[in-house]
């Protein structure tokens, strides 16, 4: 049902939801939040929602679209042309997509606030030509359909940093909102410890990677790590979390140094809190410039120790806790510091304090507040 009343937010977000993580969980708060301030919400994906989520921001009265981007984005403009024609949305607010398109052009047709969020690393290059290839690409594009945007919001310091320093691009449309996790859900004090024995036997410890399986992801230096980790502590047990293409990759080299009853690959998870509940250690070993990092934040909150490469913006968001080692992208350092985490397991006090920092500066209702805020100064100021 299309809705007239020109207080509509158009929230488009080009992913297709798997699973209810803290996303598809800002979505919910947001859309909450939206619906007390006087908004209609309609949310726009690339695929069907899984049933958790559907329910989740239907109940919130939010309306659900389907809007499967093509690769040529002329096509989608007259799709997004017609939705927002149909809906006269006060904001169109995009996730996921590049900011510097033709879609901005409906900005002349339809006079409407465009609000972007950037929640996307960046893949270092030490070869000259590609960047200075991605540098000319990413600035003629800015050149071209910048003037429409209202703002983009980064998710980091470091997402926002990589517009100058990767792109020659200097904007004062560049604002930071950290994203945000349910501190509720991913708490310390309902870190349990059950279900163990789904995964391992009551003697082993636990050390997880939650993540897509692919090679920017870093998991076959986490497996290399393995036999380091596992010649001083016999009883460990690594639990890979994830699905991807790269999957038989990291399978194959499991079998190949013969790890096969020290990894399991545990699939595709709908919610992770689980595993979190079970591990003495989380690593996340990316080897992309990470953005913001969900799977830190979220182990952090839970009193989970966490050992991750220095990649974008894990050391910026999390460099400064106790339970937090953030190394150089190497296989064997990363062995050696998984071993000292877990033979000098950090105390209950200091478990507390890194949640703590994670409940004051990045939840959900902050990242939620600030977006209500930025969404009535542009309703305000047109």
């Amino acid at each position: 049902m299309h809705n007239n009343s020109n207080n509509v937010i158009l929230s488009i977000c080009d992913i297709h939801p798997l699973r209810y993580g803290s996303f598809e969980c800002f979505l919910y708060e947001l859309s909450k939040s939206l619906e007390v301030n006087g908004f209609k919400h309609v949310i726009v994906f690339r695929g069907n929602p899984i049933k958790s989520v559907n329910t989740a921001l239907l109940s919130t009265n939010s309306e659900i679209l389907i809007f499967s981007p093509s690769k040529h984005s002329i096509f989608d403009f007259f799709k997004l042309f017609r939705l927002v024609k149909d809906y006269n949305p006060k904001i169109i607010h995009f996730h996921f997509y590049p900011p510097y398109s033709i879609l901005n052009f409906i900005k002349y047709i339809k006079n409407t606030t465009f609000l972007y969020t950037d929640h996307m690393g960046i893949n270092p290059t030490n070869n000259y030509c590609k960047k200075l290839i991605r540098k000319i690409y990413h600035y003629s594009n800015f050149l071209l359909f910048n003037n429409p945007i209202d703002s983009i919001i980064c998710v980091s310091e470091v997402i926002k940093s990589k517009y100058l320093k990767e792109y020659g691009i200097k904007s004062d449309k560049l604002i930071v909102i950290y994203n945000g996790i349910d501190t509720s859900r991913f708490s310390y004090e309902e870190n349990q410890f059950c279900a163990k024995t789904k995964y391992a036997t009551t003697e082993e410890i636990i050390v997880s990677c939650i993540a897509g399986l692919r090679i920017d992801k870093g998991v076959q230096c986490l497996i290399k790590a393995a036999p380091i980790i596992i010649e001083k502590i016999p009883n460990v047990k690594l639990l890979i979390v994830g699905d991807g293409d790269y999957k038989k990759k990291l399978e194959e080299l499991t079998s190949n140094l013969n790890l096969k009853e020290k990894i399991m690959f545990t699939g595709f998870k709908d919610s992770t809190e689980e595993i979190y509940s079970i591990s003495s250690c989380i690593a996340i070993p990316s080897l992309s410039d990470e953005s913001f990092c969900f799977v830190a934040a979220e182990a952090i909150s839970m009193g989970i120790s966490v050992v991750a490469f220095d990649s974008g913006a894990i050391t910026e968001l999390f460099g400064k806790i106790k339970t937090v080692k953030i190394i150089p992208q190497n296989h064997e350092v990363l062995g050696n510091s998984i071993v000292d985490i877990l033979l000098n397991l950090p105390t209950d006090t200091v478990l507390k304090e890194g949640s703590k920092v994670i409940n004051d500066n990045y939840s959900v209702n902050e990242c939620v507040n600030r977006h209500i805020n930025l969404y009535k100064y542009y309703t305000n100021k047109n």
